[in-house]
């Protein structure tokens, strides 16, 4: 995990395997961080399943 900033980095050992995983987490960032990526919750979630870095922002 690395803090840069307004931004946490992580290096995901397990990503979700299935979709309802992905969007489960997805809507958690989001609760978090915010949707800051300029897609959809659900575009997002297939993301999700595919990296294996992530990184949020919060922004004041």
């Amino acid at each position: 995990m690395a803090m840069i900033g307004l931004a946490t980095g992580f290096t995901v050992g397990r990503p979700p395997t299935g979709l309802a995983d992905a969007e489960q987490l997805a809507m958690e960032h989001v609760a978090i961080a915010g949707l800051t990526a300029g897609t959809t919750t659900r575009a997002y979630a297939r993301a999700l399943l595919q990296l294996d870095q992530w990184c949020l922002y919060e922004r004041p």
